[in-house]
């Protein structure tokens, strides 16, 4: 916090009950090369989630992705490069 009538800041405590990003983040970030807009952006991302989980049988909607806890480290990864190549194919960046 600055406190202006101060030279510098005060230390105050963490902030309590704050929750943290999940390392397992499904977002996958996609930049248009070639102009598309917003409405064709959003259903390219949504054709390439659908046959991204179709193809890979692992949907980042569901709970450990629909699949045994067993196979979601693989599923998963199987369906990033899935969605990756779908999104890439229609001419986006994808990070």
């Amino acid at each position: 916090i600055h406190a202006p009538d101060r030279d510098g800041y005060i230390v105050t405590a963490a902030p309590q009950n704050v929750t943290t990003p999940n390392k397992t983040d499904d977002s996958l970030f996609s930049y248009p090369k070639n102009g598309q807009s917003e409405d064709q952006q959003a259903r390219d991302r949504y054709e390439c989630y659908r046959w991204a989980a179709d193809e890979t049988g692992f949907d980042i909607t569901k709970p450990l992705g629909g699949v045994a806890a067993s196979e979601v480290e693989s599923k998963r990864s199987a369906y990033h490069r899935a969605e990756t190549a779908c999104l890439e194919a229609r001419g986006y960046s994808v990070r």
